[in-house]
């Protein structure tokens, strides 16, 4: 899954939420604006490394959430890894993970 993750702002990624060292909350505030006002059906969180069990602990607190009347769920989980040089010079493997959630009826 090599250089995979696209730029935050190509319009591909309208339903993206890349996760990093924010705080927890302004990511449960993008998903759910993602939902809402952007209208879209399906949202996708998208992770690397040590940030990857805070998109697994965001998954599961949307889950808990109703968005506009309907419940979210997941619908398809992808991991992998990506390949990356680091300041050293050294080859080094990154996990990733993308977590697709949906809105599903109650």
């Amino acid at each position: 899954m090599t250089n995979s993750i696209q730029k935050e702002d190509s319009p591909e990624n309208n339903n993206k939420v890349f996760v990093g060292v924010k705080h927890f909350l302004n990511y449960i505030k993008s998903i759910t604006f993602q939902f809402t006002k952007s209208e879209n059906d399906e949202v996708t969180i998208i992770a690397r490394g040590k940030q990857i069990t805070k998109a697994v602990d965001l998954a599961e607190v949307m889950k808990k959430k109703q968005v506009d009347g309907k419940n979210i769920s997941v619908k398809k989980i992808k991991i992998g890894s990506e390949s990356k040089k680091s300041d050293t010079g050294k080859i080094i493997n990154v996990s990733t993970i993308e977590i697709t959630l949906t809105k599903t009826n109650p």
